[in-house]
């Protein structure tokens, strides 16, 4: 799953091997993310535990959904936008939803380098403020 955050909404997409199974945008609120991971499974039947939520790293706008993903146990994973855009090569056109296609790809091709996010520890998070 590529997610491209901003601050209100998110778009997102949910490829398998072959073919894009789901995309769209919800609103970066953590009501409207519960409301979109049950869709998923209810509507889409879609196994969370074995997605992978691929983000890039925008600071504090993907908090909500990185939090509301890992409370449930789901696997987070934050890479930086560089990585994404020097891996795929030049590309044309930029939206939201293609962005959300291109951090979907990038995370299916690169899956054994990504690294699963964590939240800091609340001990070093008072710290870092």
């Amino acid at each position: 799953m590529g997610c491209d955050i901003a601050q209100d909404t998110f778009a997102f997409c949910l490829r398998d091997q072959s073919k894009v199974v789901c995309q769209g945008e919800v609103s970066n609120s953590k009501k409207a993310i519960q409301a979109w991971l049950k869709e998923l499974k209810q509507i889409y039947h879609v196994d969370l535990s074995s997605v992978i939520f691929c983000l890039e790293h925008t600071g504090i706008y993907g908090m909500i959904l990185m939090r509301t993903l890992y409370t449930r146990s789901l696997i987070v994973c934050v890479e930086g936008a560089s990585n994404i855009k020097l891996s795929l090569g030049l590309q044309r056109g930029k939206n939201d939803r293609v962005d959300a296609r291109r951090i979907a790809e990038y995370a299916m091709r690169y899956t054994d380098r990504l690294k699963q996010w964590k939240p800091k520890r609340e001990v070093l998070k008072d710290y870092s403020s």
